[in-house]
């Protein structure tokens, strides 16, 4: 059976001071978030696990408000380790930020991108394969999905809050959405329940934790 549960909404203002105090992206704060939420989580229930590894979505083409001439995609999946054993948030966060920043400055996400391409034009069952084998060396999705900044309506009705759930391939136990709308974030969750019980408390400690790192950091509120 499949779970899902979403956070509350944090001020992207209050995320965005702690990422400028900390020298980081918004980015980096959100993934770190994640990243000591699953440690809460771990030492709830009496677990310990060094590190997780997710898939993270790279974006190829330059983001832009309007749409383009034809849809569809560019975007390649790399992995990202995260730490769940470091108690201290700043530490997380240096972790984080450091392993982003190899992922956006350099080759990564781009030859990933063209392999899969060339694999998909040889053979479907061949690229099947290699799905299988890449995401299954990995926890699940982690995906930062920048929303509209401004509030959207549909029918006339003005839209409160959106929430998403990135998919899981292969085997894999749980994925995680970062989305930000009208100046809020929200984090998603989707994810077997079986194996993360208690799921609900992972996206439920992830205020607490991005709390923790706020009054962790100089100039930070």
């Amino acid at each position: 059976d499949k779970g899902v549960a979403w956070s509350e909404p944090l001020p992207l203002a209050t995320v965005k001071a702690v990422a400028k105090a900390n020298n980081c992206t918004v980015n980096d704060v959100l993934v770190a978030g994640v990243a000591s939420a699953l440690h809460d989580y771990l030492q709830a229930h009496h677990a310990r696990c060094s590190s997780v590894t997710f898939m993270v979505p790279v974006n190829l083409k330059p983001l832009d408000l309007t749409l383009p001439d034809t849809l569809g995609n560019d975007f390649a999946l790399v992995q990202l380790e995260l730490p769940t054993d470091e108690p201290d948030a700043r530490r997380v966060l240096a972790a984080a930020k450091r392993r982003m920043n190899r992922i956006k400055h350099g080759h990564e996400a781009a030859l990933a991108f063209r392999l899969q391409e060339a694999i998909a034009g040889l053979s479907r069952g061949l690229y099947e394969a290699s799905v299988d084998l890449f995401t299954n060396r990995t926890l699940g999705t982690l995906t930062n999905v920048p929303g509209p900044p401004m509030p959207v309506y549909l029918a006339g009705s003005r839209v409160e809050g959106i929430v998403g759930w990135a998919p899981v391939s292969g085997d894999q136990p749980m994925s995680f959405t970062i989305l930000s709308y009208n100046g809020t974030v929200i984090v998603g969750i989707a994810c077997d329940k079986t194996l993360v019980p208690d799921h609900e408390t992972i996206v439920d400690g992830f205020a607490a934790a991005f709390e923790r790192l706020r009054a962790a950091t100089p100039d930070g509120s």
